[in-house]
């Protein structure tokens, strides 16, 4: 629309001082082609600018970075779960690693290892199933929270004639008899006295 109006204007012009009509047929021409180019570059600049807009539309959002969730189970190890640490993974209690480098190769359950949350508490022989260590007894004899409690007296469940002694954690040869090697904590061979 500017552009056929500018053209009017500039004929026109062209023709105000007067002007044969030989002169107002040339210039007519003259703004006509002028014209007819301005109006081609302006058609050329839409379909343009109508491509650029639709580069320009919003692209579909990429796909968001997966949430680490400490807890949530590994994708295809059973018994492994996100860990605090971002893309560490950890085991559940009891289980131990096959290869601690490659979490897809899984776990398997380990007896007499201890708990991770309570030191006094060992994977038993059963899979999935907890013992108290050595000395100790569950608080709660419906054991339904994994809390145990020194027991002196208690004896020993793989050395014979060893008992729990007073203090937590220590461990003292039945009456009538005496230890091996006294000043060795980690012996706990006895003999009869």
């Amino acid at each position: 629309m500017k552009l056929h109006h500018a053209f009017l204007v500039a004929t026109m012009s062209l023709c105000l001082g007067g002007c044969n009509k030989a002169t107002a047929v040339a210039g007519a021409k003259f703004i006509g082609a002028a014209f007819a180019t301005a109006v081609a570059e302006q058609a050329a600049t839409k379909v343009v600018e109508q491509v650029d807009l639709s580069l320009q539309a919003p692209h579909p959002p990429e796909a968001a970075e997966p949430t680490w969730n400490p807890g949530a189970p590994h994708p295809s190890a059973a018994h492994v779960f996100a860990s605090q640490t971002p893309g560490t993974w950890v085991t559940k209690a009891g289980y131990a690693w096959n290869n601690p480098a490659n979490a897809a190769e899984g776990v398997q359950w380990q007896p007499g290892a201890r708990h991770p949350q309570h030191a006094a508490v060992l994977a038993s022989a059963q899979e999935g199933n907890f013992v108290p260590a050595a000395g100790y007894n569950w608080v709660d004899a419906a054991n339904s929270d994994l809390r145990v409690v020194w027991q002196p007296g208690q004896k020993h469940p793989n050395f014979e004639h060893v008992i729990a002694a007073d203090g937590e954690g220590q461990w003292r040869a039945e009456e009538g008899f005496r230890w091996v090697a006294p000043d060795d904590a980690t012996n706990f061979a006895v003999v009869a006295l």
